[in-house]
């Protein structure tokens, strides 16, 4: 029993001495409060703090109103708070009205708490009331962040030296804030000196930029823009605070895009600095881009803008294109070669200068070929004037004969029917030749171009040719035709046989009717009657002639 005794009392000299070392306060507000003004429970109400940020780089006070309770004239109104986490409940379950406190105020006004903070800290606020009659409110809590120290830039590198670039250049360094801050933030930049000394955490001045920092405080940003000159960099942290001196380093981005004055090729095709489009052509076999990159040396003295390289690709990723190093006379040249199946493609091409800026945005410029021949498919034949007569004088010699006259329509094609990847041109003309027999391709009936062109639903095209007859002639021609496409291509010269065993090539129009003269012989005996007739005694002999 003694040994128990013992224990206890060693254990309540502890916890007595623990107690008195953990900072705990209080304060005394004496309240000209009646009993009929007494509202509820004795509370806390109204709890908050200035700033109300999470973070403060300023003085922080907490307020509040104790509301509520029982009032007595000769005992006043009483809250404590402690700031120690790890023993604010014992504080709270076992403090009394009458425990002592550090009194921070004295004599404070109507029931308002008042906590000032002077310093940096990172801490938790605790706080209850007591009434006049002694009765204690519920705990209330508020958090504090007050940091009031700057961080700082401790280093900074470039991956470029001092002279002219063109490429983008990388800035990295380290930053850090005090063990008890409030952590970086950002990084922030900018040319001059000016720029540091207006820009503010809530508003940053004209040409600032913002770099993320690291967990560990290192930080990296990119200058893709022109910059030259002296560039500053320094941070905030999560409190607002700003470094005090920040760091420096000389930078020369030139980020002067190069020029491209004209882009041609030999398919007839050409592209303009500030024109509005690109003229395209057609090509029919290799085609030769050549890129005008010359530049006026009394625009650049030093040079350096001068493009030195050109990139091209069909990509429109750079990394992916085929660079010419070569230039002569400021010209540099490439080919795009046909192909089986021809070109129908957007090359990209940019610029780079001496001092390595690539122009960020390519030029588009188009390249056709089409390396195949068009195709001559079919002949149709129509008699202008038809009747069941021609017909049966057609069937009977196999060839095309009329009266009137014929039409003719031949179909050829510049697409191919079993690849629809083979790139066409379309076609240009179809020509029609009517020549004397065994020769094809030399006088010409008729060339269909344009409107006379009648494209069909599945890729060939039609054009149609009258051979009217005349009185008193015959026309008689062996047909061919040819096709052109619009990049040059020619069919071969081609015969309806060519195409169909079975059809003849030859067509004759005949408008003359033919003729019959009779010549009679005086032979044998005859006697003319007064009426003109002759009448033969015997046999009669006649020449019967008949001409076409």
């Amino acid at each position: 029993m003694r040994k128990l005794y013992k224990r206890l009392l060693s254990m309540a000299v502890a916890i007595l001495v623990l107690f008195q070392s953990v900072s705990m306060y209080s304060l005394e507000v004496y309240a000209d409060q009646t009993e009929d003004e007494d509202q509820g429970e004795i509370r806390i109400e109204e709890l908050t703090k200035t700033p109300d940020t999470v973070w403060s780089n300023q003085d922080v006070i907490i307020t509040g109103k104790i509301k509520g309770g029982k009032s007595s004239q000769d005992t006043p109104y009483r809250y404590k708070y402690t700031n120690n986490k790890d023993m604010y409940r014992f504080f709270y379950k076992h403090d009394t009205y009458e425990e002592s406190g550090h009194v921070i105020a004295e004599n404070a006004e109507d029931q308002t708490i008042h906590i000032p903070i002077y310093s940096s800290t990172e801490a938790t606020y605790y706080i209850w009331a007591y009434d006049g009659k002694k009765n204690k409110s519920d705990l209330k809590v508020i958090e504090v962040k007050v940091d009031q120290e700057a961080p700082t830039v401790e280093s900074i590198h470039s991956n470029a030296d001092a002279d002219p670039t063109g490429k983008d250049v990388t800035i990295s360094g380290k930053a850090s804030d005090a063990h008890s801050g409030s952590g970086l933030k950002e990084i922030r930049y900018g040319v001059r000196s000016t720029t540091f000394e207006q820009d503010t955490f809530e508003t940053k001045a004209d040409k600032v930029y913002t770099a993320s920092v690291e967990e560990d405080g290192s930080y990296s940003f990119v200058l893709d823009e022109t910059v030259n000159g002296e560039l500053y960099v320094w941070a905030y942290d999560q409190a607002g605070n700003k470094t005090v001196t920040p760091q420096m380093i000389r930078v020369n981005v030139d980020k002067t895009p190069p020029i491209i004055n004209k882009i041609t090729d030999t398919a007839k095709g050409s592209w303009t600095n500030g024109g509005n489009k690109q003229t395209t052509g057609w090509g029919k076999d290799k085609v030769t881009v050549t890129i005008d990159a010359d530049l006026d040396p009394k625009i650049d003295a030093d040079g350096n803008h001068i493009v030195t390289k050109i990139h091209y690709g069909t990509s429109e990723n750079l990394t992916a294109a085929q660079v010419i190093d070569k230039p002569v006379n400021g010209q540099f040249t490439f080919e795009v070669p046909a192909g089986k199946e021809g070109v129908d493609e957007t090359y990209y091409i940019w610029a780079q200068n001496r001092i390595d800026c690539i122009t960020k945005t390519p030029i588009p410029y188009k390249i056709q070929i089409d390396p195949h021949p068009p195709e001559i498919v079919s002949y149709e034949f129509s008699p202008l004037h038809d009747n069941l007569a021609s017909k049966f004088i057609r069937w009977l010699t196999g060839g095309i004969f009329c009266k009137e006259g014929v039409k003719v329509t031949v179909t050829a094609t510049d697409e191919d029917q079993d690849n629809d990847d083979v790139v066409s041109s379309g076609m240009e003309s179809i020509t029609l030749y009517g020549d004397d027999k065994g020769q094809s391709g030399v006088s010409v009936i008729g060339e269909a171009t344009g409107d006379s062109l009648v494209k069909q639903k599945n890729g060939t095209v039609k054009a149609t040719f009258n051979i009217e007859g005349k009185e008193g002639e015959v026309y008689r021609k062996v047909l061919s035709a040819k096709a052109k496409d619009v990049a040059g291509n020619e069919s071969s010269v081609t015969k309806p046989s060519d195409i169909d065993e079975e059809k003849g090539d030859e067509i004759v129009v005949e408008k003359t009717s033919p003729t019959i003269q009779i010549e009679k012989k005086k032979t044998g005996a005859y006697k003319e009657v007064g009426t003109g007739d002759i009448y033969y005694h015997g046999e009669a002999s006649f020449n019967l002639s008949i001409s076409d």
